[in-house]
């Protein structure tokens, strides 16, 4: 992709983020449990309300 398709964030210009709201998924309580071991699968620790 070639500088002139980019805007100033690096992000392709068809990528449009004028409707977007700014932590709409943000859980202040939850945590992240990475597996040790890249072929297990992760488990959710919260069910989403």
């Amino acid at each position: 992709m070639s500088e002139s398709e980019m805007d100033h964030d690096g992000l392709p210009f068809e990528i449009d983020f004028t409707g977007a709201v700014r932590s709409k998924f943000y859980q202040s309580n939850s945590t992240l449990n990475f597996p040790s071991d890249p072929e297990t699968q992760a488990q959710p620790t919260q069910q989403m309300r």
